[in-house]
């Protein structure tokens, strides 16, 4: 079936991306990637930005950084996990 070989063929796409500099106005630009990977996208822009604007070697953080509220479910549930997948029947 056509849906099938469809379905085959984009697990073979590249999710990769890129990040374009246009020079005249000193925008980056970044294409392409996938839902689940976001975070690195946002860490190779935000680096390569203040590559070019920074003279301090500063890097982007996000990938340590937790998402807001992640510390405060952690800290007051050690059992989340087993609620989660309880409430969701995961």
């Amino acid at each position: 079936d056509d849906k099938g070989s469809s379905d085959e063929a984009q697990q073979h796409v590249s999710r990769d991306h890129i990040i374009s500099h246009n020079p005249e106005t000193g925008i980056l630009f970044i294409a392409g990637g996938k839902w689940t990977t976001w975070r690195e996208m946002a860490q190779d822009v935000v680096d390569r930005a203040l590559l070019s604007c920074s003279k301090y070697k500063w890097r982007c953080n996000t990938l340590t950084t937790p998402l807001l509220g992640a510390y405060s479910n952690m800290n007051q549930n050690n059992n989340l996990a087993i609620q989660l997948v309880q409430q969701h029947g995961m």
